[in-house]
C-alpha cells in the first residue's frame, strides 16, 4: 500500500475509492473497505482509502479523549486489507471551509480521479457537513463516476459505528465494544517508570500513559493481554488497571498499569499494545494497602478463571 499525504496529485487517473475518518477501523469500516477491493478488483481500477487527520473534531471543536486508535494504527490496519492506495489528507481550518461541491470536483475528481465511490448512506462532508448521499448521487453523472450505498451494519442488533463503540467503551462494556470492533479494544503506548509500588506491594506493573486525544475507558480492572514490540507475536496475558490511583492519589492524568503473568523482564521505553477483554470491577479508593492486595489477589484469581475457561 503505498501513502500519499496532503492531497499530493493521485498517482492513477482512475480509482475505486471509500472515504471517512475511519476510526476504529471497526466492522463497518471493514464492511466498505472490502466492498471496495471488490469493486475494485470486478472493474480492474486501483483501490484507495481517503482519510483525514487529525481528526477533523479535534480542530472544529478542540475536543479530546475521543478517539479509538492513533493515526499508525490506523495505517497498519487499512494497510492490512490489501488495499493499493492510503491518501491522508491534513485536515485544519481551511480545508474544512472547503465546500461539499469542491470536495467532489477539486478533491475526488481533480486531484484523485475517482471512477467508482463506495460510502455508508449516511456519510456528510465538506463545509459544515453540508455534503451527503444526495449530492454525490447529483453530481455522479456531472463527472462520470459510479456510486456504492452501503447500509448501516449492524451486529446483533446494535449499530456498528465509531461514536456507538466509544459509549461501550467508556461505559465499560467492552465485550460489546470488541464485538463490535471485529477485534479486542487495543492501548498502545511505550512503557514508562512509574512510582514502582505494584513491586513494592508484590504486584509488578508496567506502566504507559494515555494520550489527551485518546478515548479514556471506564476507570477499574480489566483482563487483558499484551505484546511487547520485541518479542512479536507473543501474546501475555494479566491484569490492567485504568485509573488515577485514588488509594495513593498521586497521579494527575490517567494512567494504565499491567500485571503481566510470570512476567518479569525490563521493559522500560519498549512499545507494547493492550488489549482488553473483559471488564472486571469498576476503581475503588482503598483504605489501607492490605485491603488493596487482597483485592488485587482477587482480581487476579478472577482472571486466572476467566482465562481457563475462554
Amino acid at each position: 500500500m503505498k501513502i500519499i499525504y496532503n492531497c499530493e496529485q493521485g498517482i492513477e487517473n482512475n480509482i475505486a475509492l471509500t472515504f471517512g475518518n475511519f476510526d476504529g477501523i471497526h466492522l463497518g469500516h471493514e464492511f466498505a473497505i472490502s466492498t471496495l477491493k471488490k469493486v475494485a478488483q470486478e472493474r480492474g481500477l486501483p483501490s484507495a482509502v481517503l482519510t483525514f487527520e487529525p481528526h477533523p473534531s479535534t480542530v472544529l471543536f478542540g475536543r479530546n479523549n475521543f478517539r479509538l486508535i492513533d493515526q499508525e494504527q490506523k495505517k497498519e490496519l487499512i494497510s492490512s486489507y490489501g488495499i493499493d492506495y492510503l491518501y491522508i489528507i491534513n485536515f485544519n481550518r481551511g480545508f474544512s471551509e472547503v465546500s461539499c461541491d469542491d470536495f467532489i470536483s477539486e478533491i475526488l475528481i481533480d486531484k484523485y480521479g475517482a471512477k467508482h465511490i463506495i460510502v455508508g448512506e449516511n456519510c456528510t462532508f465538506g463545509h459544515k457537513r453540508l455534503g451527503n448521499i444526495l449530492t454525490l448521487e447529483k453530481y455522479s453523472e456531472i463527472y462520470g463516476y459510479s456510486l456504492t450505498k452501503l447500509e448501516p451494519l449492524t451486529i446483533d442488533g446494535k449499530i456498528c459505528s465509531s461514536s456507538s463503540i466509544r459509549e461501550y467503551v467508556q461505559r465499560g462494556e467492552i465485550e460489546i465494544a470488541n464485538k463490535l470492533l471485529g477485534r479486542p479494544y487495543q492501548v498502545s503506548g511505550v512503557v514508562t517508570k512509574g512510582a514502582c509500588r505494584g513491586r513494592e506491594i508484590g504486584f509488578p506493573t508496567i506502566n504507559i500513559p494515555i494520550e489527551d486525544c485518546m478515548i479514556k475507558p471506564k476507570f477499574g480492572t480489566y483482563y487483558a493481554k499484551v505484546m511487547f514490540s520485541y518479542n512479536n507475536p507473543n501474546w501475555l496475558y494479566g491484569v490492567v488497571n485504568i485509573g488515577m490511583r485514588p488509594t495513593f492519589k498521586d497521579l494527575k492524568k490517567p494512567i494504565i498499569e499491567m500485571h503481566i503473568f510470570d512476567f518479569d523482564e525490563d521493559v522500560y521505553n519498549h512499545k507494547v499494545n493492550i488489549q482488553l477483554l473483559k471488564f472486571i470491577r469498576s476503581e475503588k479508593k482503598f483504605h489501607s494497602i492490605e485491603e488493596l492486595t487482597k483485592q488485587i489477589n482477587y482480581d487476579i484469581l478472577k482472571v486466572y478463571r476467566l482465562k481457563a475457561n475462554l
